[in-house]
């Protein structure tokens, strides 16, 4: 049963978040992630998190579910850090979406690689996914990935990913996909972590042939009513405005062959 609205606002207001950035932390303004409309897909660089929206999700849920992923890594961030553990870190950001409101359909936590060389990290998260997720969510991680793979490190929006999800050995970062249907909208938030022997760049997305690593992933997928996110998600959305600018990102997608 989803948290009603009583429930929803008594967990807002004593919800711990770390210490908001320093305003020269943040982004340029131009930088800023603009909300595109039902009709267009789109990618959204949230810390250490890319958030893949289908066409059919319009732009004041797009801006409603960035604000609630935010919150949910804020408060993993003020209760975990930056663990190894990515249980924990998926636990946490799972318990904080609940209390939003979003009911949980489906869980899966897999372990891709055993350490050893030659980890190919792009086709093991693929792998999970391919299990996971489905149709229209499936190809949004695609196009993200594929996209993540091929930046130059120079978009701000990868240097945020970088800052916010790499540390030395671990790489400890989330991908999510939002899709909506008849049924009514789905989310998949997937938590991974990427160890390794030596200092990591980029190497969540990469082919590693010269040491060794694993991937630990934990998945869930949630249902989320559309009307209760948009009627929570102005309250959403002012308790994490202090991280809004230092935190969040577009990444732009390729357009769509034949579009």
């Amino acid at each position: 049963m989803a948290f009603t609205a009583d429930q929803f606002h008594a967990f807002l207001a004593k919800v711990k978040l770390p210490e908001a950035p320093f305003v020269s932390d943040a982004l340029a303004a131009d930088d800023a992630a603009d909300f595109e409309p039902a009709a267009s897909s789109q990618a959204v660089v949230v810390g250490s998190e890319v958030v893949g929206f289908a066409d059919g999700v319009d732009a004041s849920l797009r801006k409603g579910f960035v604000s609630s992923l935010l919150l949910a890594q804020l408060v993993a961030e003020a209760r975990v850090g930056n663990k190894t553990d990515v249980a924990v870190h998926h636990a946490a950001m799972r318990e904080v979406l609940v209390n939003l409101g979003w009911l949980i359909v489906d869980e899966k936590k897999q372990r891709v690689a055993e350490k050893g060389d030659d980890l190919d990290a792009h086709t093991a998260i693929l792998a999970v996914a391919t299990s996971a997720l489905g149709g229209v969510a499936l190809a949004i991680l695609q196009t993200v990935i594929d996209q993540i793979r091929t930046a130059s490190g120079k978009e701000s929006w990868f240097k945020l990913f970088s800052r916010k999800s790499i540390a030395q050995q671990v790489a400890n970062y989330q991908l999510s996909t939002i899709s909506a249907s008849d049924a009514g909208v789905q989310v998949s938030l997937m938590n991974f972590l990427v160890q390794a022997d030596t200092d990591l760049l980029q190497i969540a997305f990469f082919r590693s042939q010269t040491f060794a690593a694993s991937l630990d992933v934990h998945a869930t997928a949630f249902s989320v009513d559309a009307d209760t996110l948009r009627a929570r998600a102005d309250a959403i959305g002012a308790k994490v405005a202090a991280f809004q600018s230092s935190y969040i990102a577009a990444l732009e997608l390729p357009q769509a062959p034949g579009a």
